[in-house]
Order: structure tokens, then C-alpha cells, then sequence
């Protein structure tokens, strides 16, 4: 089984400042400011949310090409905009799809799901808005 435990969430329901900062401190954070980043950031994690149910009917299906294609997204976004953690989860769930590793694919999708959900939660208190 693949080690999950650096991708874990940290706290499910509440942002922390860290976090905060590290999100609005990317490479887009610095370039156009808090809220043109937080805008341009909320499609991107709402694209990513849209990944998730594909990712949990490829695993339900045991689809591991698909996961691996998923995967391979997940890691080449999250180095273009800067993310580390999205890039490490495509890293794990494509390592995961590898060894058919199907309870590790489903603790990883959980984990990134989180993730995601809390970037969202950060990047809705700069009322991003289309």
C-alpha cells in the first residue's frame, strides 16, 4: 500500500491561516494580487472538483487506465499553477493505479476531495464571484 499519510487532511471544517497564505502566496497570488487570483483559482478547483465523481466511478469500475489519465492531469495542473499537494495526490494516485491499490485510490480521492473543498472555502471569503 502506497503511504497516504502526508496527503491526510489536516482539519476538515475550518481554514487555517497557513493555508491561507500559502494558497494567495502562489505564483498567481504574487502576480495579480489576492483577488484577481482568487478568482482565477476558484475555476481552477472547481475544475478539479469535477474530476472527483469521474475518479470514484473509475475506481468503482476498477478503470485503472482512466485513474492514470486522471492522474496525469492532476499532476501536470498542479505544477502549472503552483500546487504541490494536487501534484503529489496525481503522483500517489497514479503509483496507486500502478498496484491496483484500490483502498489506497479511495483514501487519496477522499484526501484530494478535502483539499480541494478547503481551497474553495478559503477562496469564497474574497467573494469571487464570475
Amino acid at each position: 500500500m502506497i503511504e497516504t499519510e502526508n496527503l491526510k487532511c489536516i482539519d476538515k471544517n475550518r481554514c487555517s491561516t497557513d493555508e491561507e497564505n500559502r494558497l494567495l502566496n502562489t505564483y498567481m497570488g504574487k502576480l495579480f494580487g489576492p483577488e484577481k487570483a482568487a478568482k482565477l483559482l476558484d475555476k481552477y478547483f472547481f475544475d478539479l472538483s469535477r474530476k472527483i465523481d469521474p475518479l470514484i466511478k473509475h475506481l468503482e469500475d476498477r478503470n485503472m487506465m482512466e485513474i492514470r489519465k486522471v492522474a496525469h492531469q492532476l499532476k501536470g495542473s498542479g505544477k502549472s499553477y503552483g500546487f504541490e499537494y494536487v501534484t503529489d495526490a496525481g503522483i500517489a494516485l497514479s503509483s496507486c493505479a500502478k498496484q491496483e491499490d484500490y483502498s489506497g485510490l479511495k483514501d487519496l480521492i477522499n484526501n484530494l476531495d478535502g483539499y480541494i473543498r478547503r481551497q474553495k472555502k478559503i477562496l469564497s471569503q474574497y467573494s469571487v464571484s464570475p
